[in-house]
């Protein structure tokens, strides 16, 4: 009697843990990828975890600019938002998880996943790669900040799979959705050399009054400049004109607190991209 009892205990104590892991991230909670890449060892859409109801569960991968246009390939170096969009067509899920990871066309992680910009979502390290997950239940977009790889990686691919639940963590009433990928090509050579060679410069930076400079010595014109905080929420934008060589002032509004801040300048065939500390 003993026995089946701490039987049924053990039992008990691996689904809780089970459930726990999967409602934090499966990444985080050690039970890995679950994407559909080539290192999957489950997905959930497979009958691995999620299933029993029918929301119509679908996941969307998209990478954006700064000027948060979506683009299909990357510049080597360059920040990027990489964001997941899972969402539902019929019943009332109360909420949604996914996972994604960046892969390079031999498996390795391509780039980094650094910053969370969305509530409820964590970037967690598997096998040495950076996932990034739901933590609890997620309103249906999961976004992060993603660095590109050096130059020579070639296309990458991002792969993702989501879920919407119901909430109670028995994942019997969930639905998982079919597992997606997207691929980015690297950016020509020549167009990296060019940007590399219009470099944004700031200063003072820090800029402790909030007051700073921009100049860079590309072609004169003009440009979109946008400043965003760390979650990626934008405090200032505006069209200015600059000429190559000419410093420019920017103030940053009052409401800005201390800390780190990403500035970008942008036109239609080029965008630079710099931090500033305050």
């Amino acid at each position: 009697m003993k026995i089946k009892f701490l039987l049924l205990l053990s039992l008990a104590l691996s689904i809780f843990l089970l459930f726990g892991s999967l409602n934090s991230g499966t990444a985080y909670g050690g039970i890995g990828d679950t994407t559909g890449s080539p290192l999957s060892t489950m997905t959930c859409s497979g009958g691995g975890c999620h299933g029993g109801a029918n929301y119509g569960a679908s996941v969307t991968i998209s990478v954006l600019d700064d000027s948060g246009n979506v683009v299909s390939s990357y510049i080597p170096g360059q920040s990027y938002i990489v964001q997941l969009s899972i969402s539902s067509t019929s019943g009332s899920p109360t909420g949604y998880g996914a996972q994604a990871v960046v892969l390079d066309s031999l498996n390795n992680q391509a780039g980094t996943l650094d910053t969370v910009l969305t509530p409820n979502s964590r970037i967690s390290n598997f096998d040495n790669r950076f996932y990034l997950e739901q933590y609890g239940l997620n309103s249906g977009t999961l976004r992060a900040r993603w660095t590109a790889p050096p130059a020579g990686r070639g296309r990458l691919t991002i792969y993702s799979a989501g879920a919407a639940v119901d909430g109670w963590g028995n994942m019997t009433d969930d639905e998982a959705s079919a597992a997606v990928s997207i691929s980015l090509t690297e950016a020509p050579t020549s167009a990296v050399l060019h940007l590399q060679n219009e470099a944004l410069s700031i200063f003072p930076n820090p800029a402790t009054n909030g007051i700073f400079n921009i100049q860079f010595d590309g072609e004169s014109g003009i440009y979109t400049f946008e400043i965003t905080d760390i979650i990626g929420k934008t405090v200032l934008k505006k069209e200015i004109q600059l000429e190559s060589g000419i410093s420019f002032p920017i103030e940053l509004p009052q409401q800005c607190l201390s800390g780190f801040y990403f500035v970008s300048l942008s036109s239609k065939n080029k965008r630079l991209s710099g931090m500033l500390r305050k």
